[in-house]
């Protein structure tokens, strides 16, 4: 009696893993995502200034950063395991299901990091944290300690491309 092993389930799942390696996801701003209807400015400019913040003539920020962007990329950079559990029912549903195309496992990968930057965004924007709170001047003045006043726009309108 000779047996013979059937290869082919493996075969799929390397060609669905070699598809799959060929694709990247970038998520922020685009040029094509349009301009803040109060800052008169695009999204990704608008972002980039809050990331990174801007310098007074004094020296000291007049806007202080709130690093949303590299807040998260350094969480995934150093802690993936949590990127990776939530993922995992995903990857699962890949690698299960034979009609389960690559470019589904990646929109899923997408929306997920979309929203995890959005959740940041808040943090940063909205609580903002104990490095950047407003000083006792401003708070007086502003009458709340938010150091920033967003009205859902910028965060609604990050977005996600996939290559």
């Amino acid at each position: 009696m000779k047996s013979t092993l059937d290869l082919s389930g493996i075969k799929k799942l390397e060609s669905k893993l070699n598809k799959l390696k060929t694709k990247e996801v970038d998520f922020g701003y685009f040029q094509s995502t349009g301009t803040h209807s109060t800052a008169k400015m695009p999204y990704a400019q608008l972002a980039w200034i809050l990331e990174e913040g801007t310098r007074s003539n004094e020296g000291g920020y007049a806007i202080p950063p709130r690093p949303a962007l590299k807040d998260l990329a350094s969480k995934l950079r150093t802690s993936h395991t949590e990127f990776e559990t939530e993922m995992t029912p995903f990857y699962k549903t890949f690698l299960e299901n034979e009609s389960q195309s690559e470019i589904s496992l990646v929109r899923n990968a997408a929306e997920h990091l979309k929203g995890r930057y959005q959740y940041n965004m808040e943090f940063w924007y909205i609580e903002g944290s104990k490095n950047t709170r407003n000083a006792p001047l401003t708070l007086a003045l502003k009458g709340h300690n938010r150091p920033y006043e967003d009205t859902g726009e910028l965060i609604a309108n990050a977005d996600y491309r996939i290559t």
